[in-house]
């Protein structure tokens, strides 16, 4: 597990040695939904594929994403999470912890079923 943090590209290097098959990345994605909405994208069906948006990070997703797709063969899944506030240096809202510690607990039971 890499946590990236508001600097994910701190860790390509780390990651490309790596080699992962699969990459499952976990962000805040603005939706303009309702907060806590969880999301699942493949990287490659996403709009941050083609148009490297910005957000919370130094760099853009989507450029880091390709990026790293320059080095490493692997799938890439997106679980976005509705932010309720992209203002800095704000606290997630409930809706968001809970939506989290949801995905937390798919992805631990994902993991230990194989």
């Amino acid at each position: 597990m890499f946590l990236g943090e508001t600097a994910p590209e701190n860790l390509t290097g780390e990651i490309k040695k790596y080699k992962p098959t699969h990459l499952v990345v976990i962000d805040a994605i603005d939706k303009k939904c309702k907060a806590g909405t969880i999301h699942l994208f493949d990287f490659y069906e996403h709009e941050l594929a083609s148009a490297g948006p910005s957000g919370t990070h130094n760099l853009p997703l989507g450029v880091l994403l390709k990026y790293l797709l320059g080095f490493i063969a692997c799938r890439i899944t997106l679980i976005g999470i509705q932010p309720g506030t992209l203002a800095f240096n704000k606290p997630p809202t409930p809706a968001v912890v809970r939506a989290a510690k949801r995905v937390a607990s798919m992805l631990h039971g994902a993991i230990t079923a194989i």
